[in-house]
């Protein structure tokens, strides 16, 4: 891989920051980067006294030359704004950020755009709550939009709860605080079948820091355990109800039968009598009495 273009990315300068800061053009730091024109020596001087490392770095690099880069610390520089890290200490600290030590890991882009894409999440993250609390659904009556929305406030205030409370902690407890909620979280997909097994790490981390597996895996059983007892208790007695139903219906169903014959049989009775009139008995006795 190419040297230069691996360091400028994990120093966060972009090709034109780095330009301005040689005093070359764009698009001669793009042609070092793409190996179609060599960088001169004079460039790599410069360079290796503006990154602070050997001149060797800025050619093509193997995973050796690599990973001791990574290896290597780094320090915290600020102008006008604009972050970027350099393998030389900054001689000129205007904040406590600038006298630390960084190791950062390896990354494919800067971390202004990295920066860019965590704050896209974040939108895309915030659009996916309001459009699940909201509940859109027109022919829904108010009760039960109302009874959505507190539901969804409701799930994502516990989440808020336990956030304010990370940045409550002491500094040393805030990563290990965050770790602990991630796992109880993971625990909660595994057991939900949201969360792939395999996608755990299989890397064993140094014990009371990152994700513990173990802690997870044992969580996960007894929420899942707990779920499936309450999943049947529920599944069971909706088919109760169904079968109960659906008895009552049949019994409904038949008593509205047999009133449906008593009326027509009723019916019919009525309409073979004879009929009435003028005070007499019948059609007969009129007959007879005129």
């Amino acid at each position: 891989m190419n040297g230069l273009r691996w360091l400028r990315i994990r120093c966060n300068l972009s090709t034109s920051e780095l330009a301005d800061q040689l005093g070359v053009t764009r698009q001669a730091v793009c042609s070092w980067e793409s190996g179609k024109k060599a960088i001169p020596e004079k460039r790599k001087n410069q360079m290796a006294a503006f990154f602070g490392i050997d001149r060797t770095y800025f050619d093509e690099i193997d995973e050796e030359k690599r990973n001791e880069l990574i290896q290597k610390a780094m320090y915290f520089y600020q102008k006008d704004g604009k972050e970027i890290y350099l393998y030389r200490p900054n001689k000129t600290p205007k904040s406590h950020d600038e006298t630390v030590t960084y190791f950062q890991k390896d990354r494919e882009k800067s971390l202004d755009e990295e920066y860019l894409l965590a704050k896209k999440r974040k939108q895309q993250i915030i659009q996916e709550i309001e459009e699940q609390i909201e509940d859109k659904k027109e022919t829904d009556c108010l009760l039960t939009k109302i009874s959505h929305l507190h539901r969804g406030c409701d799930v994502y205030e516990i989440t808020s709860k336990l956030f304010k409370k990370m940045k409550k902690e002491k500094a040393f407890l805030k990563i290990p605080y965050f770790c602990e909620l991630m796992n109880v979280w993971k625990a909660m997909l595994l057991a939900y079948e949201l969360l792939d097994e395999k996608s755990l790490s299989e890397e064993k981390v140094e014990e009371h820091w990152g994700e513990d597996v173990d802690f997870i895996l044992h969580l996960s059983d007894k929420i899942k355990n707990h779920w499936e007892k309450e999943k049947t208790w529920h599944e069971n007695e909706t088919h109760k109800r169904s079968r109960t139903k659906s008895r009552a219906n049949l019994w409904n169903g038949r008593t509205r039968r047999l009133d449906t014959r008593s009326r027509s049989s009723k019916r019919s009775r009525i309409t073979s009598r004879p009929i009435r009139r003028n005070g007499s008995k019948s059609t007969g006795n009129r007959n007879r009495n005129g």
